[in-house]
C-alpha cells in the first residue's frame, strides 16, 4: 500500500522542489530540480509557463506511481507573477531579474506608487516589487486577469484562480495594512483581480483520468514561502523576543508585531501580513546565499564568519523592540545547517539565544500544518535544536 502524503510544489528562485509530508508531518520524500525557467523575449526576461508545466506534471505522475498524493498545494518566492487572458492562454509577468527600458511607462509607474506607510514597501530594483510588474504588464495589454505564482501553479490543477493574502501583500505596493485591503493604484480596466482566499484554505478536488496511479485529491490555496515558515515558527515561539530568519538564496527577517506601528521608510524595513491579518510582520531581506556563493567562487577566507556579521548587522536593527530581554533567533533553510555560520553568530552576538529548524523545508512544513488543520501535538524537540 503506498504511503499517503500531501505534496507541496515549492517554487523558488533557484530551484524548483516536491516536498511530500504525512499526516504528521514528516518528510517522506524530497524531489530537487533547478529552476531553470527563465527565457529571454525582446531584450526582457519572462518564465516559460509550458515548460513549467510540462516539469510540474511529469513529476507529480512519476511520484504518484510511489506515493498516494491525498492533497497538493503550492508556496513561492515573492517577486513574480503570471496573468491569464480570455482566451485562456497564460502570459508570464516579467521575471524578477528582467530590466525595463521604457522611460515614459516606469516615469508613470514612480509617480502612482502609494505612500510607503501604507504599503510598507521600499522600492527594490528590477521587479522585486509585484506591483511594478502588474502596472506595466497592464500598460502593454487588455483583459488580463493576475496570478500570482502559487495562484499559478494550483490552476494547472484546478482551472482555478485563487490568490492569497500573503503574497499580495509582500514588499508588492498592493495592500494597505492600516485599511486591510487591496490599493487600487493599478487597477484598470484591462486588468482583473481574483478572489483572495486564505493561505491553506481548500479550493476544490483534482483528479487526473490520465493517469491511473493518480486519483482524487484535494487543492489547498497556497502562499509566499517564507510567510508560511515564520506562521509554523509562531507556534512554539510565540513571545516577544522571538525572530525569524529564513535562509537560502535571499535572507529573510521577522518579527511579529500584535499591532501596526510606524516604520521609517529609510529603514529598509517591509512588512508581511499574518496568517489571521491582524498585527504585522516586520521584515528585512537581503541576498545572503548570493554573498556567500560569491565569496565562495573568490575564494575568500572565514565567509561564514562575514555572513554572520553580515546578518548581526541586520538584527541591530531591531534592537528598540527588545530593550533589555536578549533576542530568541529561530533560523531555518539551507544555513541552519551550516555549523560555521551558526558559531560565528553566536561568537560575535553573545547573549543571543538561537534555535534552528531540523528541517530546511519550513515553509512547506508550515503550509502542510495550515492545509491539514488537524490539532496534532507538535513538540518543539522535535522540529528545532537549541544551539548550546
Amino acid at each position: 500500500m503506498k504511503k499517503k502524503v500531501i505534496c507541496i510544489i515549492d517554487f523558488g528562485q533557484s530551484h524548483l522542489k516536491f516536498i511530500l509530508l504525512t499526516g504528521k508531518l514528516s518528510v517522506a520524500r524530497t524531489l530537487i530540480i533547478k529552476n531553470n525557467f527563465k527565457i529571454c523575449i525582446k531584450n526582457s526576461s519572462f518564465y516559460d509557463s509550458d515548460k513549467i508545466e510540462k516539469t510540474i506534471k511529469s513529476n507529480i505522475n512519476k511520484l504518484s506511481k510511489k506515493f498516494n498524493i491525498t492533497s497538493l498545494s503550492t508556496i513561492a518566492h515573492g517577486s513574480g507573477c503570471f496573468f491569464i487572458n480570455r482566451d485562456k492562454k497564460i502570459i508570464s509577468g516579467f521575471h524578477f531579474s528582467s530590466k525595463y527600458t521604457n522611460a515614459s511607462n516606469l516615469s508613470e509607474f514612480n509617480k502612482s506608487i502609494p505612500n510607503f506607510y501604507r504599503s510598507f514597501t521600499p522600492i527594490y530594483n528590477d521587479f522585486h516589487n509585484l506591483g511594478k510588474n502588474l502596472f506595466l504588464i497592464s500598460k502593454e495589454n487588455k483583459n488580463l486577469e493576475f496570478m500570482t505564482i502559487p495562484s499559478y501553479l494550483s490552476w494547472l490543477f484546478t482551472k482555478q484562480n485563487i490568490i492569497d493574502y500573503s503574497y499580495i501583500s509582500c514588499h508588492s505596493f498592493l495592500w494597505d495594512f492600516k485599511k486591510k485591503k487591496l490599493i487600487n493604484f493599478f487597477i484598470k480596466k484591462n486588468l482583473r483581480i481574483p478572489k483572495i482566499k486564505n493561505s491553506g484554505s481548500l479550493i476544490g478536488n483534482f483528479s487526473d483520468k490520465k493517469n491511473k496511479n493518480f486519483k482524487s485529491c484535494k487543492f489547498y490555496n497556497g502562499m509566499h514561502d517564507t510567510s508560511a515558515a515564520f506562521s509554523f515558527h509562531k507556534n512554539f515561539f510565540p513571545d516577544k523576543n522571538s525572530i525569524f530568519l529564513s535562509t537560502g538564496t535571499t535572507f529573510v527577517l521577522g518579527k511579529y508585531l500584535n499591532k501596526i506601528e510606524k516604520v521609517k521608510n529609510d529603514t529598509n524595513f517591509y512588512c508581511l501580513l499574518t496568517s489571521n491579518k491582524k498585527g504585522m510582520i516586520l521584515s528585512r531581506r537581503f541576498q545572503g546565499g548570493l554573498i556567500y556563493n560569491n565569496l565562495k567562487m573568490k575564494r575568500k577566507k572565514s565567509i561564514e564568519d562575514i555572513l554572520a556579521k553580515r546578518t548581526i548587522r541586520e538584527l541591530k536593527h531591531y534592537d528598540k523592540y527588545f530593550l533589555n530581554s536578549k533576542i530568541k533567533l529561530i533560523i531555518d533553510g539551507y544555513f541552519a545547517e551550516n555549523y560555521k555560520f551558526i558559531s560565528s553568530i553566536k561568537k560575535y552576538k553573545k547573549d543571543i539565544i538561537v534555535y534552528c529548524a531540523k528541517n530546511k523545508n519550513s515553509p512547506s512544513i508550515g503550509l502542510a500544518f495550515l492545509c491539514l488543520k488537524k490539532k496534532l501535538n507538535l513538540k518543539k524537540e522535535n522540529f528545532y535544536n537549541k544551539i548550546k
